[in-house]
């Protein structure tokens, strides 16, 4: 099961990034490629405490059983499902985000998360409620796979 607790996984996973420029179209959704990076570093600096986010209304993925399918089975997540909006970055259109500073910013955060401890991890996603280290490796995985997927990297 691939997590990024694992070094190797993370270098994998950080090498799918050189195939996106800022040209690249999602195969669905509304985000650029260059939001979808911006999108990606918010979300990891949210699960490391760095960017505070409100919890989802109805977190109706904060369900053990949910989680488990969501982070455990290797199928792929929905599309379509959104975000919270703190980092939504579709919605947000922050005016100042370059292509080239997202592209390394990203891989800075997957090697940060990566080797981040316990300790500093939030102890609840707004969405899937409460999370271990060990889950939120595995949703940093699954969470940067299905972008990397929507853009066809």
């Amino acid at each position: 099961m691939n997590t990024l607790a694992d070094p190797a996984v993370r270098v994998t996973l950080i090498r799918r990034f050189d195939r996106l420029t800022p040209q690249t179209s999602a195969r669905w959704g509304t985000m650029s490629s260059t939001q979808m990076l911006r999108h990606l570093v918010l979300a990891f600096r949210m699960a490391m405490g760095e960017c505070a986010v409100a919890d989802a209304a109805s977190r109706k993925f904060d369900n053990p059983l949910v989680r488990f399918v969501a982070l455990t089975l290797p199928i792929p997540w929905p599309k379509g499902i959104k975000t919270v909006p703190e980092i939504d970055c579709a919605a947000l259109r922050p005016s100042s985000v370059d292509f080239a500073d997202e592209h390394a910013k990203i891989a800075v955060a997957i090697r940060c998360f990566g080797e981040v401890s316990a300790a500093n991890l939030c102890s609840t996603h707004p969405m899937f409620g409460s999370l271990n280290r060990s889950q939120w490796m595995r949703w940093g995985f699954r969470h940067t796979d299905h972008h990397l997927r929507q853009f066809g990297c």
